[in-house]
């Protein structure tokens, strides 16, 4: 498990080809977006380590989203699919749903609200369960996001 900033600063380490990282077979990166580009170039730098992002919050409890090796070989930006349990949407300012703005999601796992705090529960929360991530995307044909 690695932040994208880990994974940029082994990308451009000059110490790296000191050290014999053939082990490092895969790393699963979330926390942060990280761009198709650094994904594929830290792959072609490390041939034999494959990266996978996911994300998901702290009020998610879990993961949201998450892509396997060979669901995102092509898709390096991905955050993969929605996990077992999740539902989402991406909607506008207006709560209307678009092609690309913020992402709502729903599950049992997303948070009953914040401790003691009504007003940010308020704020967070949709009518129909749906939480208001606050996170930008969207879906491609195949609904990754």
């Amino acid at each position: 498990m690695a932040v994208p900033p880990i994974v940029l600063i082994l990308y451009h380490s000059a110490n790296a080809k000191n050290y014999d990282l053939t082990s490092l077979k895969g790393m699963q990166c979330g926390a942060a977006p990280m761009s198709g580009e650094l994904c594929a170039g830290f792959e072609a730098k490390f041939p034999h380590c494959k990266i996978v992002q996911g994300w998901g919050l702290t009020e998610s409890s879990v993961a949201i989203t998450y892509g396997r090796t060979d669901q995102v070989e092509h898709r390096k930006s991905s955050v993969g699919p929605l996990l077992p349990t999740w539902e989402a949407r991406i909607v506008d300012a207006d709560g209307d749903d678009v092609e690309e703005g913020e992402i709502w999601a729903r599950s049992p796992a997303v948070m009953e609200g914040y401790h003691n705090n009504p007003e940010a529960t308020a704020k967070t929360m949709a009518p129909g369960g749906w939480f208001k991530t606050g996170d930008v995307g969207r879906l491609d044909k195949d609904e990754f996001f």
